[in-house]
């Protein structure tokens, strides 16, 4: 074996070589040859399931892509082994031998590497995605499906297999669309016009992660063969656009565009709609096993065909308590963050001394909403201290400002599961304290629809940079429909089926778009979407009042640094007065 390894790493040297230093932008026919030879052969598939997965490494022994291929045999890939799916990692040769020696033993341990004779650099992966056809066609061609992947991808398993029947014949994943040839000299992905004279590429699959059933990896890997022999045509060194796009449009090979394949590069958010999770984090083995906690807590329902991108994260609960805790007409639930010390969780335990512990004495449901932290041990701190006060809902989205509309949605579909007949609902902030006699006294007044402090003729704000900007592009209209401002309101459960029934029609409208600003979006487009009545009421009609008692409001918005003080002040003032804040009823 290591006398062939050397033969075969002379070869290559001479013939493939030059790509490091000097970029040839196209492959020879002697090159291509190359793809038939494999150094390191397992010769059989491995797989007794309908499916064969190969990953894309490198030809490196320790480092950088060693410890990738180690995550991933401790991660998704040791699921798929035990699963009895084969997973090969393909790799080529380093021009250091004694690296070649070093993976062939990495080999005979994990027995999960295929060795391919060129030396392995980005622009020779045109080579290795060529050759992997070539060993596929002759180990595994009676295993219909085959996923090709990148050793920087994490791939949620149960929803591959889930929805694996799902996929039609050709080639899925996600698919790129009047993608322009790179004419910049220089550029990573550089094309002379003299190898490829259209300025823009057939539609491609974008490289990362994609799948095909093996009468057409058979269909492409003959396509390759007879478009190489044809005078002009040229093997580019980008291998996505050449094979997926170039040699498969001229075979008549179906692309299909598949969004549980429209990933994005989320760096830690935990994207359980994908079946790739392209990662670009340091904690690449914690991050692993954070998506696994996940993906192991989650309802069985996340994905519907409606659903698409992170939309669909709003149906993953990590903390679930599955019930809606309440003997009232009325459940409460605050926004809050997903930090286990300082400034928000102080919120939650003010929140727990004063109002929510009121409600909670009157049998009366609080929750505080909740996503995930890109930390794992903040979020197994928030397990626990979801176990001590059982209060917590955490959704299975990356917590920040601008996921606010996610969350909002997360709330109602949790609400339509385990609150369904619970009347009311008050959403609110935690830096907001709640006037609990007030409310429980003129809950009865609230009318159907959604109820608080209504926002007429708001501007949608067109400053870029703005804490608010929106781009025309997004949003044509520069007032928004009237809206309830965020911090807090009302609404009975039928409209909140309504408006939840909403979502899902208006988003899958083309040309409409989830904005990332919950209130004028939710309260306003899509309820004024779906003829939801909005109603300003003076119990709302808050404002920053710091230190002042408003005791005529139900919600009072402080930012004050005494916050557990006001919050006593405040259970005192109201047990000795009747007083309204200075400012007239509206």
């Amino acid at each position: 074996m290591f006398v062939s390894l050397v033969v075969v790493l002379v070869i290559v040297i001479i013939s493939s070589d030059q790509s490091l230093c000097d970029r040839q932008y196209v492959h020879n026919n002697q090159e291509i040859e190359l793809t038939k030879v494999v150094v390191i052969d397992p010769k059989h598939c491995n797989t007794s399931h309908d499916m064969v997965v190969v990953i894309h490494s490198a030809g490196q022994s320790m480092g950088k892509y060693f410890n990738y291929r180690q995550e991933l045999r401790s991660g998704w890939v040791g699921v798929m082994k035990r699963r009895k799916i084969g997973v090969w990692f393909a790799l080529a040769l380093n021009n250091n031998q004694t690296v070649n020696e070093e993976l062939l033993i990495e080999s005979n341990k994990y027995n999960d590497i295929i060795q391919f004779g060129f030396v392995d650099n980005y622009y020779n992966l045109t080579l290795k995605a060529i050759a992997i056809q070539r060993w596929l066609h002759r180990y595994c061609q009676s295993v219909k499906y085959m996923l090709k992947t990148d050793d920087d991808i994490f791939v949620n398993v149960d929803l591959l297999l889930k929805v694996l029947p799902d996929f039609a014949t050709g080639i899925s994943g996600m698919l790129l669309k009047n993608k322009p040839v790179f004419r910049q000299v220089g550029h990573k992905w550089y094309i002379p016009k003299q190898y490829y004279s259209p300025d823009i590429y057939p539609d491609y699959l974008t490289g990362q992660a994609m799948i095909a059933d093996n009468v057409t990896r058979d269909q492409l890997l003959r396509a390759v063969d007879t478009y190489a022999t044809i005078a002009g045509n040229y093997m580019l060194d980008i291998d996505d656009a050449l094979l997926t796009g170039i040699i498969a449009n001229y075979a008549n090979i179906t692309r299909l565009h598949s969004y549980h394949f429209a990933f994005d590069y989320c760096h830690c958010l935990t994207c359980l709609h994908t079946v790739p999770i392209h990662f670009e984090c340091k904690q690449r083995s914690e991050t692993w096993h954070t998506f696994m906690n996940i993906s192991k807590n989650t309802t069985d329902d996340y994905i519907t065909t409606s659903s698409y991108y992170s939309h669909t994260l709003t149906k993953v609960v990590v903390i679930d308590p599955k019930h809606c805790n309440t003997s009232h007409d009325m459940v409460v639930v605050i926004h809050s963050s997903s930090q286990s010390t300082g400034k928000y969780f102080n919120y939650r335990q003010e929140l727990r001394s004063g109002w929510v512990g009121v409600m909670k004495s009157r049998n009366i449901g609080v929750w505080f909403a909740i996503a995930l932290n890109n930390n794992q041990t903040v979020n197994e701190e928030l397990m626990i201290e979801s176990n001590k006060y059982n209060d917590i809902i955490q959704f299975g989205f990356v917590d920040h400002y601008y996921n606010l509309t996610l969350k909002a949605i997360a709330i109602q579909r949790w609400l339509h599961r385990y609150c369904q007949s619970v009347k009311y609902m008050l959403k609110t902030d935690d830096d907001v304290f709640v006037n609990v006699d007030l409310l429980l006294k003129v809950l009865a007044d609230f009318r159907t629809g959604i109820s608080g402090r209504l926002q007429k003729n708001k501007d949608v704000n067109g400053e870029v940079g703005h804490k608010w900007y929106i781009p025309k592009q997004y949003y044509s209209p520069d007032i928004y429909p009237d809206y309830l401002s965020g911090p807090a309101m009302i609404a009975d459960n039928v409209t909140r089926n309504q408006l939840l029934r909403a979502v899902d029609s208006y988003k899958a409208i083309a040309g409409n778009y989830m904005l990332d600003i919950d209130d004028a979006l939710l309260t306003g487009i899509i309820a004024n979407y779906a003829n939801i009545e909005r109603h300003h009421s003076y119990h709302f009609a808050y404002d920053n009042c710091l230190l002042i008692p408003c005791l005529h409001t139900v919600p009072i918005h402080f930012e004050c640094r005494q916050r557990s003080k006001t919050w006593h002040d405040f259970l005192d003032m109201s047990m000795n007065t009747s007083a309204y804040c200075s400012h007239t009823r509206t």
